[in-house]
């Protein structure tokens, strides 16, 4: 009987013992992957105040280096797979594979292809969530739409993002669109379509809007609508690189994308900052960013 008991206790400690250890694992393959990034600062001779800056993202990362709120992330590593969850997309059209791109290889769109992921009901985010992509795009007079759940004929639009006059241009709406005065758009003063890597995106909660773009909080020319406090969950497909009319793609993008991610929270800006840290230093590496370039956008959000 005692031999028993022992056993099972024996168990128990062993159980915890192993799941403490998954835990140490994944936070330690996060401290990693972070500190690459500072060893790449630290080596191309940027100024202190860029590596202190970049240590404090470190330490407030830690807090989220699970990723516990992220709901889908497609690396677009030559196909829509989802890394993370199971909602795996869908590409229509032929999309090259591209390599020296934000992480392993990244896709490029030629203007009449897009990747569509069904619906499901964790896409219904209702007051919180944040959506963020990397692209790399030329100027172009056209709408170029990137990423978001939006019919534009079907009333069933929650939320995109888009260029518009080379700027970034979100639209958001809480009933569909059925009433024109609950749809909202707000766009920033940035150029995102310059032939450049660019990270951009949206977190959302209960009626705050902040745009980002590479890193940096993106100041809004338009005031949010508090009148706007959620999110319409939209059944129509989830769409990279288009928007919807009538179920149709339209507003092609052309250019490069990658790393495209969904959370369920607004998540920091100082995790917004950490993945734009770390998708700099991969573009460093692979040789599509001089160390001039590098550096000067180091220092860039390092004074933010």
């Amino acid at each position: 009987m005692y031999l028993f008991i022992h056993r099972i206790q024996e168990n128990k400690i062993n159980e915890k013992r192993l799941a403490f250890t998954l835990i140490e694992l994944l936070v330690v393959i996060a401290v990693i992957g972070i500190l690459s990034g500072l060893i790449v600062i630290s080596m191309s001779g940027v100024t202190n105040k860029a590596t202190i800056a970049k240590s404090q993202v470190f330490s407030n990362s830690l807090r989220s280096a699970l990723m516990l709120n992220l709901v889908s992330e497609w690396g677009l590593d030559g196909n829509a797979s989802d890394s993370w969850g199971n909602k795996n997309g869908t590409l229509s059209g032929t999309t090259t594979p591209f390599s020296d791109c934000i992480h392993n290889s990244c896709l490029s769109f030629n203007g009449s292809t897009y990747i569509y992921i069904p619906d499901d009901n964790i896409f219904d985010f209702g007051s919180s969530m944040t959506a963020m992509i990397w692209i790399k795009g030329q100027s172009s007079g056209a709408q170029r739409a990137f990423f978001g759940q939006y019919d534009m004929s079907l009333n069933k639009r929650s939320w995109m993002m888009r260029s518009n006059s080379n700027k970034l241009e979100v639209y958001l709406s809480d009933d569909g669109g059925v009433l024109l005065s609950h749809i909202k758009n707000y766009y920033t003063s940035s150029i995102v379509l310059d032939g450049l890597w660019h990270y951009i995106g949206l977190t959302w909660s209960s009626g705050d809007l902040k745009l980002y773009i590479d890193g940096k909080d993106s100041a809004v020319t338009k005031s949010v609508d508090s009148s706007i406090t959620s999110l319409y969950n939209s059944d129509v497909n989830l769409t990279i690189g288009s928007i919807l009319d009538n179920s149709l793609p339209v507003q092609y993008f052309i250019g490069l994308v990658d790393e495209a991610r969904l959370y369920d929270v607004a998540i920091p800006s100082s995790q917004i900052k950490e993945q734009y840290y770390l998708g700099l230093n991969n573009l460093l590496i692979n040789g599509s960013m001089s160390k001039k370039e590098y550096n000067e956008k180091i220092k860039e959000i390092a004074y933010e």
